[in-house]
């Protein structure tokens, strides 16, 4: 049992490093895709950080910022 939740805890943090490094190439390059209004935020990197792990988890970021690139 312990080996199993060990693979999960590295599972978990491998995924909080994709959605980081996600967040990393959304704040240099798609900050402008981003709208507050819609509660997408990404004045700063953590801002980013934070509404990638939001919308990866929850809801769908892809189809929130094509509607406002689309505007």
């Amino acid at each position: 049992m312990v080996v199993l939740g060990k693979s999960l805890l590295w599972v978990a943090i491998l995924g909080l490093i994709v959605f980081y490094i996600y967040a990393l190439i959304s704040f240099a390059l798609l900050r402008s895709s981003f709208d507050p209004e819609n509660e997408l935020f990404c004045a700063t990197l953590w801002q980013c950080t934070i509404t990638v792990i939001r919308y990866g988890l929850v809801g769908d970021l892809f189809d929130v910022s094509a509607c406002i690139v689309a505007k």
